[in-house]
């Protein structure tokens, strides 16, 4: 794999990154805001479910717990 796929928090679009390029400050294709290369897990809940990983067109990871 030498690219993957890196949501831009201001617009929502996706933008394909080179692995090579992950230094390199991308910027978003659509909008020119920065793009943030995520270095950690992030918490959803289930009103971002869909936002945030149905939606998504790279790969994920899911890690599943309940409280209960």
């Amino acid at each position: 794999m030498d690219s993957f796929f890196v949501k831009c928090p201001s617009c929502g679009a996706q933008n394909k990154v080179l692995i090579s390029k992950i230094n390199s400050q991308p910027k978003c294709g659509k909008c020119g805001s920065m793009l943030k290369i995520l270095d950690k897990p992030i918490d959803i809940n289930y009103s971002d479910y869909k936002k945030e990983v149905l939606d998504y067109k790279g790969h994920i990871l899911l890690y599943l717990w309940s409280p209960t």
